[in-house]
């Protein structure tokens, strides 16, 4: 995973409105469950909006536990 998909799914980690910029990522993990799509309406305008599923959430900690150099060796030594 490269540094603007780590980004995409940190914005979206709670929910948010879907970023032109970030459509054809989300898309893309969209496709492998880890970011579900929808839509709100708000005063006459429709939305699409991205959040992480479950399984993207366990991908997003995993990269950031490996993106840390004292997690990462934490997790080596004590198997987190």
């Amino acid at each position: 995973m490269n540094d603007r998909e780590y980004r995409v799914l940190e914005r979206y980690l709670k929910g948010d409105d879907v970023r032109e910029e970030d459509k054809y990522i989300l898309h893309k993990f969209e496709n492998i469950h880890y970011v579900k799509t929808g839509y709100r309406r708000e005063n006459g305008k429709v939305y699409e909006t991205a959040i992480l599923t479950d399984l993207g959430r366990m991908v997003y900690y995993n990269e950031r536990t490996l993106r840390n150099p004292i997690r990462r060796i934490l997790h080596y030594i004590f198997e987190i």
